[in-house]
């Protein structure tokens, strides 16, 4: 029998990744079959500036604060505090923080869970280079990282 999982803020303290933090509140390690994270996105934020896809994961974003504008289809959805988008794998996305004055805090619920290690592995990725990534560095960086973890450039614009 597994044991059960309590996650504190203490015992999962915020992991900055640019203009972002991240806390890791259930993952695959626990013996999750699904993994949780809190994301608080900087006024502005923009994350992945491109539409990609899941391959493998169902993810959904449930907002506790602010708002978070999530595109799909080329279709903007304004999802509010209390307010979910939910997305299967292979459906094209984008999101962003609504707020250019406001941060947005989140819920990210990934099934099956795993893909909570992307976001270790970007932050690996990037620690030691200083400033806020250039284009040039996202695209040499991410590819490699996005192909690893089943995510998918959009097929279309």
């Amino acid at each position: 029998m597994r044991e059960p999982t309590f996650t504190s803020p203490e015992s999962a303290p915020a992991r900055t990744m640019g203009p972002t933090s991240i806390r890791f509140l259930l993952e695959r390690t626990h013996g999750a079959a699904y993994s949780v994270i809190e994301m608080r996105a900087a006024p502005g934020f923009v994350g992945p500036p491109v539409p990609h896809h899941h391959t493998r994961e169902e993810a959904s974003f449930l907002v506790l604060e602010g708002a978070l504008v999530v595109t799909v289809s080329g279709t903007e959805h304004h999802v509010g505090a209390g307010g979910l988008a939910h997305l299967p794998p292979g459906v094209d996305f984008k999101w962003r923080n609504a707020s250019a004055d406001a941060p947005a805090r989140f819920l990210c619920i990934y099934v099956p869970a795993g893909f909570e290690q992307m976001f270790v592995d970007v932050a690996r990725a990037f620690a030691g280079r200083s400033g806020p990534p250039t284009p040039a560095v996202m695209a040499e960086v991410m590819p490699p990282i996005w192909q690893q973890y089943g995510i998918g450039i959009a097929r279309s614009g």
